[in-house]
This record gives structure tokens, C-alpha cells and sequence, in this order.
């Protein structure tokens, strides 16, 4: 891991709220630096249940591969968002 460059394979990781039993989500974060011609890139999938109080138990699922320059811009958008969002509260 020298220089802060992860080896060769594919990294998760996932956090799970369960603070509300009827409704639990979990998101996780893949790194993939061995995939797309060697680019690399990450994905990003998220699961949602609910408990309808019934045997049967539903969910939805979902999730996005982005590749390295794209994760850059969605990064961007993401800290511009959270900058005007301070803004906001501030006044």
C-alpha cells in the first residue's frame, strides 16, 4: 500500500441503519481499481426493506458503476451541494 494505492481486487464497505425495524437501509461502496480496461472505478448500491406487518417482507434495491472520472464529477457536485447548503443555513 505504498504511496496510498490499494493492491489488486475489489474493497466494500457497507453501513446498515436498523434504528427503525420496519424500514432498514443499507448502503454500500465498492472500489474497484481492476475493472474497465484498467481505469477502474467504484459502485455504489443501496437496499431498502419494509415491513408491512404482513409475512411478507418488501424491497427495493438499487445501484450505479461510475468509473473514475465520473466519480470526480459526481464528488464535485456533491461538495458544491453541501457548500450551498451551509450557505443556506448560515442565513
Amino acid at each position: 500500500m505504498a504511496g496510498g494505492n490499494l493492491p489488486s481486487g475489489a474493497y466494500m464497505l457497507t453501513v446498515a441503519n436498523k434504528s427503525l425495524k420496519q424500514v432498514p437501509v443499507t448502503l454500500s461502496y465498492y472500489g474497484l481499481p481492476d475493472v474497465a480496461g484498467g481505469e477502474g472505478g467504484y459502485a455504489i448500491w443501496g437496499d431498502v426493506q419494509v415491513d408491512a406487518g404482513i409475512p411478507v417482507i418488501f424491497g427495493v434495491q438499487g445501484g450505479q458503476y461510475l468509473q473514475k472520472m465520473e466519480w470526480k464529477r459526481l464528488q464535485h457536485l456533491v461538495q458544491s451541494l453541501v457548500e450551498k447548503w451551509d450557505l443556506l443555513v448560515q442565513h
